[in-house]
């Protein structure tokens, strides 16, 4: 019964990011707007947040830098 449990809590933490872009793309799809690149942006952020974490020792700057980067590419795709 452990193993059910630990197999569950797993499976909701690794797909929240998922589900979260999935809905993004939900929404942008209702509003008319065609989102082809969600899962390139979800990593371009990942990946901008990793690098400013590792060097700044700070996961908010981090976090802040992710932001600011996606939205930096979303914004030029547009």
């Amino acid at each position: 019964m452990d193993e059910l449990l630990v197999l569950v809590s797993s499976t909701l933490r690794l797909s929240t990011p998922i589900v979260i872009v999935a809905l993004g793309g939900f929404f942008s799809e209702r509003s008319g707007v065609v989102a082809l690149g969600l899962e390139g942006l979800m990593l371009i952020g990942a990946f901008a947040a990793a690098s400013v974490t590792y060097f700044t020792h700070d996961p908010y700057l981090g976090m802040l830098l992710a932001g600011i980067v996606s939205g930096m590419i979303a914004w030029g795709y547009g």
